[in-house]
Formats: C-alpha cells, structure tokens, sequence
C-alpha cells in the first residue's frame, strides 16, 4: 500500500537489518518526546523526503502538533509492513510558496531498516531507519490545538475541530474600467465606470426585440481575465466525523454561502466543489468584479433621437408638420422656426421676444426710409413745376 510513497526506487519495507545505519544522521538519542519528534522528523523531510519529491528546495517551516498513531506493538495489516515501528501524525508547513498546510504520517523503527535503493537521494540512504507517509496521511493531526504534542502514554487526543484543508477560488474576470465623459449610460459629466460596448444581433443589426417585444440597442460590459476571482468553496476535515469532509460553497459574486454539505471522502467534496464553481462561472463569473449589470439595453430610437418623431408606430416614420410658424422639410416634417419665432419649451414655434418689444408707434427703418424718399420726390417735382 504505502510502495508508492518515495517513488519506485526505494523499497520502503523491506527487513535487512543494518544496525551500523541507524541514526547515523540524527544522532539523539531516542525518545517519545515532543522535542526528538520534532527534531528526527524535521532531519527527514529536510534531507530524504524534500529532495526526493521536490526540486523547489523545500524545508520545514514550522511543525503545529503531533499526535502518536502507533507503537511498535502496534497491530498492522499483512500489506503494511511497518509492524515494529513508532508512527505520529504531524500537521506542518513548508517553506514553498503557497503551500499551506500539510499533514503527514512520519514512522520510526529503532531495530530495523528499510531498504532503500542506491539510486535514491544520499539524505535517505544514511536515514533507512525513517519512513513518511503519504500526504494528508496524518489525519490525527487535523483540528486538535496548535503545539499539541500526544503519545500513548499521556492519553487521549484532544478534541478536534474543523479545519481548513484547502480553498478553491471562482474563475476571475475583471471589469474594465476607463474615465468617460458624455455616455448615455452614465448621465451627465464624466466618470470612472464599466466600459460598455454594444451587441451586435443578426446580419451586424443592433437592434433586437426583448421579452416585450420591443426593439431593444443592447450593450454589454467589457471584462478582462483576472488571476483569481472570489473563493467558490472551501473544503474543512474534522476527525471523528462520520462524514469528516464538510464542502462549504459560496455565492461567486459576493462571497455569500449558499449550501454546506458533508462527504465521506475528499474527492467527493472536491468533486461537486469544482462543478459549482464551473456553474457559478456560467451564471455569475462572466459577469466582472462588480455590480453593474453584465448586460444594458435602450430603445433603439434613442440612438438616432427619433423617439420623439414617430407617428405612434414605433417605425420611425415622421410626423407631417402642423405648426404654421415652422419650415416645412421635403419629408414633410418641421424644420427650423421661420423668421421671427422661435422653439418653446414645448417645442412649438411661437414670436420671438426681439418682435414683441418694437413699438406699435414707433417707426421701422425701413418705413422712415420710404417716408424720406418719398418726401425728397415730392421736392424734386415742385421744384420742377415752379422753374417752368
């Protein structure tokens, strides 16, 4: 069961004694203390297990509790051929980047060895008396305090908690945001805001109908890729549990919980875990990192301003010109105010306040030059009848 644990090159349970070998790298003398585990484990994983596994250069950061699991009269399976040796769970950290927590099952037998191959690294072939387990092999470890340290002989266990074994993130786009001035969208002024772009429906046109039937001009916000978007769930252990893997999901756009659910096994929880975050993507993570609609839509006149022109037929056609005080264009609509009047605020030509404020009595420049020109005729032909 546990030959898959170094990789092919070691055979972790093999029987040939050699006595010369033990700790002939961690040389303190043996004790089921908190101190020797620490040490022994530490020596291991920084020299055997690290560089057998990894190429990152790994090492222990920090070792949060110990828990023992077994002694070496321990009864094991016919498949386990650890039988003589001492076990403790241990939850630890690394120094790798993003690693989080761990939790391991680190075996000692003080009478034998296991064999390992030449070709394994040097750090386990002069540490044959040492062995790991699987990771996530340690699960005594899991929720009990921090700095725990428990053997047989202190008793029992304490209590454990939930604890959080790992945290798996939404599919994270961005909005794209720009400062922008004069949208329709946005109102008067300028903004920092989504930038939206508009759809096109079939044949390029950007018009469609929505659920009322009504032709509709929609846009949609512009989003980028981001690296990580709000945590879609989060899986918790607790030892003891009949079902010890509790699945925690949340709500992609505000990390709200939405269902809490507990599994016999790991790979269930991480399973529907992944299927929710693949189905918040499809209904909420396209969406962006905030809360402006995905999607924005206005009638499609208000894109050329012909709401206001139709003849209630929602075609665009014009309306014939019933104001007498208006041009009246080719089509037949209103054009500008003839001379003298202007538009009101209900969009109706009415005079001009320049015309109202002449003067009834008073004379026009035209007129007086009418008058003069006609005074200076009258002269001319008086003056032509006296001379004759």
């Amino acid at each position: 069961m546990l030959s898959a644990l170094i990789g092919s090159p070691i055979e972790l349970f093999g029987t040939e004694p050699n006595q010369d070998l033990i700790f002939r790298a961690y040389s303190t003398p043996f004790a089921n203390l908190d101190s020797w585990v620490r040490g022994a484990f530490t020596d291991f994983f920084n020299n055997c297990w690290g560089p057998n596994w990894w190429n990152d250069g790994r090492q222990i950061q920090s070792i949060e509790a110990i828990v023992q699991s077994q002694s070496p009269d321990s009864a094991v399976s016919d498949s386990n051929n650890t039988e003589g040796a001492y076990a403790w769970d241990i939850r630890f950290k690394t120094t790798a980047t993003g690693d989080g927590t761990r939790h391991q099952r680190f075996y000692y037998r003080p009478t034998e060895n296991w064999t390992y191959s030449s070709s394994t690294p040097s750090g386990c072939q002069s540490r044959k008396n040492m062995l790991m387990g699987y990771d996530n092999s340690g699960p005594e470890a899991i929720g009990v305090p921090t700095g725990t340290f428990t053997s047989f002989d202190q008793g029992h266990v304490p209590t454990a908690t939930w604890e959080l074994i790992s945290s798996s993130y939404c599919i994270g786009n961005v909005t794209v945001t720009q400062r922008q001035c004069g949208k329709w969208y946005l109102g008067d002024g300028c903004h920092d805001a989504p930038l939206y772009t508009r759809e096109t429906g079939y044949g390029g046109n950007p018009c469609v109908t929505d659920a009322n039937g009504d032709l509709v001009e929609v846009w949609k916000k512009k989003t980028g890729s981001g690296t990580q978007g709000n945590v879609g769930f989060r899986i918790y252990q607790k030892v003891g549990e009949d079902l010890p893997y509790k699945l925690i999901r949340y709500n992609c756009s505000d990390e709200s919980i939405e269902h809490t659910n507990q599994y016999i096994n790991r790979s269930s929880a991480d399973q529907i875990g992944s299927a929710w975050v693949t189905s918040q993507y499809e209904d909420i993570g396209a969406t962006g990192s905030d809360e402006w609609p995905n999607l924005i839509s206005r009638p499609c006149c208000e894109s050329d301003n012909s709401c206001d022109d139709t003849n209630g037929n929602g075609n665009g056609e014009p309306v014939p010109c019933a104001d007498p005080n208006a041009e009246v264009l080719s089509d037949g609509s209103c054009g500008s105010c003839n001379t003298g009047y202007e538009v009101d605020e209900n969009g109706v030509c009415t005079a001009s306040e320049d015309n109202d404020d002449i003067d009834d009595d008073e004379e026009t420049p035209t007129l007086k030059y009418i008058l003069i020109g006609g005074g200076a005729l009258l002269g001319l032909l008086v003056l032509k009848k006296l001379a004759s």
